[in-house]
């Protein structure tokens, strides 16, 4: 999605969001990677991409810092491959 091209259905209809968008009251802004929901935690900003071709969205974190920690959040599991 970041080249501009959707991976679900191959249109260049993809639209970005430098602030991502978050889940709640709070609209576009920091997404909360630790804790929980109304709990103190690391907020990450996010780049959000939405195809108006086939309604495909994607989020990426943007904090390195943030993303090489994750393993140490109970609340993250890895996903197996092939699962």
């Amino acid at each position: 999605m970041k080249d501009g091209i959707c991976p679900k259905c191959g249109q260049a209809s993809v639209y970005e969001c430098t602030k991502g968008v978050t889940y709640g009251n709070t609209g576009a802004g920091p997404f909360v990677i630790e804790g929980g929901w109304g709990s103190v935690g690391h907020e990450c900003d996010t780049h959000s991409y939405l195809c108006t071709g086939c309604g495909y969205f994607e989020n990426y974190i943007d904090d390195a810092e943030m993303l090489a920690k994750v393993h140490t959040i109970k609340k993250w599991t890895l996903v197996s491959p092939g699962r």
